[in-house]
């Protein structure tokens, strides 16, 4: 099974992600995570030409024997309450050609939420929304052969000041909103901090998902808040875990989303904190026998 990592994890030490590409690879990783996620108005992908950064970002890769396997979209506020929707849909739709550019095949793209869309209230309104909106992105994953990942969610409860259920917490859901898409260019990207923090069990996910699983983001956290931190920093149990990915014959990467683990270090510990976080992954993997 390839290894992989989110790209943040070392953009404080070594600034542009094509600084630090070869850093990837000197730890040992097989594979990155390119994210989107906090591209707004003044992006590079919003500029005439940048398709040039995205063909440069493939060179240095393939160069040091990397490759793109996901993609993260931006980041969306609740319907209603974005402040950059239609930049951040365009974004969207550009990612799309960026992930042909890099040879990426998976775009995770997270569900539109609603404020009024916690443990389960207006459920198949909502849904019906998304798949509206998935529906509006499928032309893009077929001309571009992209397949969007569905992420699992949770929200924020304001009165009861705890972590909640809403837009895809449950998985049953996603394989419902596949289901009804009905086209091959749609899968599961599960987060497995996102189930463990509503005190969910990951692996009992991974076997409810079955091979609508296709990737993943892989982090620990207490279960009290999406902490993002490696494996064995928290209280999932890894290889009850690593088992149920056996037992589903998952063929996807190992891919962490743990920046967390370098963010609140000085800068020049970066590297340390991915090559630690490397060293677990792999650790797993081997152990598992994948």
């Amino acid at each position: 099974m390839k290894i992989g990592v989110g790209l943040t994890m070392m953009d404080r030490q070594y600034p542009g992600y094509l600084d630090s590409l070869v850093k990837y690879s000197e730890i040992g990783y097989d594979v990155l995570d390119y994210s989107m996620y906090s591209e707004g108005e003044g992006s590079i992908f919003l500029q005439d030409g940048w398709q040039a950064y995205a063909e440069k970002l493939r060179e240095v890769a393939d160069k040091h024997n990397l490759w793109f396997a996901q993609m993260h979209s931006p980041g969306m506020g609740p319907v209603g309450r974005e402040p950059m929707e239609e930049v951040k849909l365009e974004l969207t739709k550009r990612a799309f050609e960026f992930c042909s550019i890099l040879g990426t095949k998976h775009l995770v793209v997270h569900p539109r939420m609603f404020t009024d869309g916690i443990y389960g209230q207006n459920q198949e309104r909502i849904l019906e929304y998304n798949l509206q909106f998935y529906g509006s992105l499928l032309p893009y994953a077929r001309k571009y052969n992209v397949t969007i990942g569905l992420e699992n969610m949770f929200a924020w409860d304001p009165q009861k000041r705890q972590y909640c259920p809403t837009t895809f917490s449950d998985v049953e859901e996603m394989l419902e909103c596949i289901r009804r898409l009905g086209d091959e260019h749609v899968a599961v990207c599960f987060d497995t901090g996102h189930y463990n923090v509503l005190g969910k069990n990951p692996a009992e996910g991974v076997r409810i998902l079955g091979d609508k699983l296709e990737l993943l983001h892989v982090h620990d956290n207490f279960g009290n808040g999406d902490h993002h931190l490696a494996p064995g920093y928290g209280t999932i149990n890894w290889t009850e875990f690593m088992q149920a990915l056996k037992d589903v014959g998952y063929k996807g990467t190992f891919t962490a989303e743990a920046e967390s683990m370098s963010r609140k270090l000085p800068a020049a510990a970066e590297y340390d904190a991915a090559k630690l976080t490397y060293s677990i992954l792999k650790a797993l993997v081997e152990e598992a026998g994948m």
